[in-house]
């Protein structure tokens, strides 16, 4: 019935008007309307796009460059309305919508164009589009209004896109509700201080002394207990709040060393985690410097491990925060290296201090008889390892034998309350 979408080559190119040849979205949802009576009974639906991270690419890199992208994606989406006869419309913000044939072949090839248009304006930090798709055969009674709305809460949907796009479902509704409500009470959760840290130690694997620990997040609920992040932490990433709780726990975690050593409790090296959206949203190593100030202490009792997902997706922007960090005496760790050398060289992560072979990833797990090639090409690299996510004692002896110096897991210890680790910590207990 539709014809294949072909785009003109040179229609990413910046056009001077083409936002204000764009319909906004009153015009776009009265031509919507019309459109879909005029085309009843054909397989239309409607798609609503999102750039991920535009904020802080317009925070980073100036609203003139932010406003060549929209310019770019602009000219391309009236292209696709010119070559189809559908209306797209323009939201504000970075927000566009769009009425697409319900083809996947056609909604394909729209995006790989609109992705190539934002990839080629992207430069330290990468970004994606987020595709909501509602199908309006699927929701006849639905008026222009509903099928946008569910076609953007189909774009922030948290579950796993099928080809790019997120389908609307009706139990994606659901899910918005308690995101909203979730959301809502991580927000007071933040304000009135309901967050704290645990401590997992990194042991020495053959004498299983502590020689490192690494503050790991946890939610004091008022009524539900001790709430662990796999519950919480994906809302707060997706929304960048996770930023302030970061920041928060990064300096509770400077306040509890100085507090030790005031008490004559020697300290070991507190491991905190950054994350990519850290790097983008905050200057990561001037916060560091101030708390090293603030608190007095020594930076050997500070690491900084940094998620891999920063590496793919910040480039130079982590780069020069890792040689800062490591500038004032940080040691830097790169946190879920799967053992990809290759990968490793791509992102630029030979220059870090550590690397946390993270045995938990989809390419160790189970998978014991490659971990001794792992640390032997890293003895020809010179790189230090440390593996993390030990649970038995098979997995134990095979680092051993590989070489394998520090590791951290529960074979060693469950994540411990900070009273509960100063206890060991003065009592000197090694295991």
């Amino acid at each position: 019935m539709f014809e294949e979408l072909k785009l003109n080559e040179n229609v990413g190119a910046p056009q001077p008007d083409a936002l204000a040849q764009i319909a906004r979205k009153d015009d776009f949802l009265q031509q919507l309307q019309e459109f879909l009576a005029q085309h009843k009974g054909e397989n239309w639906c409607v798609s609503a796009i999102d750039i991920e991270h535009f904020k802080l690419y317009t925070e980073l890199y100036g609203s003139q460059q932010a406003h060549s992208l929209m310019l770019s994606l602009t000219a391309l989406l009236l292209e696709h309305s010119k070559a189809t006869g559908s209306p797209v419309g323009y939201f504000g913000s970075d927000d566009f919508v769009l009425c697409l044939p319900d083809d996947k072949e056609q909604q394909l090839a729209i995006i790989s164009q609109l992705q190539t248009c934002v990839n080629d304006h992207r430069q330290d930090i990468t970004s994606f589009l987020s595709f909501g798709v509602c199908p309006v055969a699927e929701h006849p009674d639905a008026d222009a209004q509903t099928l946008c709305s569910y076609a953007q809460i189909a774009s922030v949907d948290p579950s796993p896109a099928v080809g790019g796009m997120h389908r609307f479902t009706p139990a994606m509704l659901s899910r918005l509700k308690k995101q909203r409500q979730l959301l809502s009470e991580l927000e007071h959760a933040l304000k009135n201080h309901e967050f704290c840290f645990f401590l997992q130690p990194k042991c020495n694997s053959m004498t299983r002394a502590i020689v490192g620990m690494e503050a790991l997040v946890r939610w004091n609920h008022p009524t539900r207990g001790c709430v662990p992040p796999s519950e919480f932490m994906p809302l707060l990433e997706s929304t960048g709040l996770v930023t302030q709780l970061d920041q928060y726990i990064w300096e509770e975690v400077c306040k509890t060393i100085r507090v030790w050593i005031d008490a004559g409790v020697r300290p070991v090296p507190i491991a905190v985690n950054v994350t990519k959206t850290d790097i983008l949203a905050t200057d990561v190593a001037e916060f560091f410097s101030e708390m090293l100030k603030k608190y007095r202490i020594p930076p050997k009792y500070l690491n900084i491990d940094i998620a891999k997902s920063a590496y793919l997706e910040t480039h130079g922007a982590l780069s020069d925060t890792e040689a800062q960090l490591q500038q004032m005496g940080f040691r830097v760790i790169l946190d879920g290296f799967d053992g990809d050398y290759v990968e490793l060289s791509a992102l630029g992560g030979f220059g870090t201090d550590l690397l946390k072979l993270d045995l938990r990833s989809a390419a160790l797990q189970n998978k014991t008889d490659v971990l001794p090639g792992i640390f032997a090409q890293a003895r020809t690299l010179r790189l230090n390892l440390l593996a993390e996510g030990i649970e038995s004692t098979e997995q134990l002896n095979v680092l051993r034998k590989a070489g394998c110096t520090e590791g951290q897991g529960y074979l060693f210890s469950r994540p411990l309350s900070v009273d509960e680790f100063v206890r060991i910590l003065k009592v000197g207990h090694s295991g």
